[in-house]
């Protein structure tokens, strides 16, 4: 098992203080970016729960270095684009009240948690509120916005910071990717991304035009940017003075080309979209980047409601 990251032991000591306790809930919720690295903390929070010392000689550390651990089940989307099913969720309603096989608590890690869809997220609320004495469950997220509040509410909730960044610098977070993950592509075509929003304000371009432009990136991803773009651009208006940036900051300057206000819209607009993209909604990417477009456009000062 690879070594635990330094940037999740303010979180380790929170969760393990609650385990000393025997505070530990039978639901958990770890809520975090994906480059975070939640995953491997999952996999040392499961291991020390099931041998303390993590000694990794024992019979169970063995079987579950070789993932054959049999107290261990983990649910994800079949493929990448698709949610979590509703017959994945049923399979565990046949297992998890089944006695242990080896140690004193059967886990289930759904990751991403978010990703399921309405009719998976109700079956697993039926066995959330009633589950056997022996389950944990361990959920793993990027955002509570897509979960129902019903499961929120049934679980032991934990959020790791996003990293290390400089305090308005959102669209940074992209470089704590790995390299060759296709957000960190994103980050690493920011300025591009910018100059296309300056050539879509000064009409030089159209909204289908761009939209068009970015099918060859997933939805989720382009949106996941967009988002990041936005909030810094509001910080940029809200909290930075004209002096706080040199004058040749490109996305400093298109920020104050726009309506604060309306971009907290476009925040809202973007996260509704990932919600329904979560829950697996079938969504014709071209259309709804034209008109998150569409939407920037009227957000250009001068620009009226229309």
């Amino acid at each position: 098992m690879n070594e635990p990251l330094k940037t999740h032991a303010p979180l380790w000591n929170q969760v393990i203080q609650q385990v000393k306790k025997d505070r530990l809930a039978s639901a958990l919720l770890f809520v975090a970016p994906r480059h975070a690295g939640l995953p491997l903390f999952v996999d040392h929070l499961i291991a020390f729960l099931i041998c303390s010392t993590r000694c990794g000689t024992c019979h169970s550390c063995c079987m579950l270095k070789e993932g054959t651990y049999p107290d261990l089940d983990h649910v994800s989307p079949e493929k990448e684009t698709d949610a979590i099913k509703i017959d994945q969720i049923r399979v565990l309603q046949q297992t998890i009240f089944q006695t242990p096989t080896l140690g004193k608590r059967r886990f289930i890690v759904i990751n991403p948690a978010d990703k399921m869809n309405i009719a998976a997220a109700n079956a697993l609320l039926k066995i959330l509120e009633e589950p056997p004495p022996h389950s944990v469950f361990i959920l793993i997220a990027e955002s509570m916005q897509s979960l129902p509040a019903t499961i929120l509410s049934r679980c032991q909730k934990y959020s790791l910071p996003a990293g290390d960044m400089d305090i308005g610098e959102y669209v940074s977070l992209g470089k704590q990717y790995p390299e060759n993950a296709k957000r960190r592509l994103l980050f690493e075509q920011k300025e591009a991304f910018v100059k296309l929003f300056v050539d879509l304000m000064a009409g030089k371009v159209s909204p289908s035009t761009i939209a068009v432009g970015w099918k060859d990136h997933a939805l989720e991803d382009i949106l996941w940017f967009l988002y990041l773009l936005t909030a810094e651009a509001i910080y940029s208006q809200l909290v930075l003075n004209p002096s706080a940036k040199e004058s040749n900051d490109s996305l400093f300057l298109l920020a104050h080309e726009w309506r604060a206000f309306d971009l907290f819209e476009q925040l809202k607009q973007i996260s509704a979209i990932i919600k329904k993209i979560n829950h697996n909604l079938v969504m014709n990417q071209t259309l709804v980047l034209e008109n998150l477009l569409l939407g920037f456009l009227s957000c250009k000062k001068g620009v009226e409601y229309g």
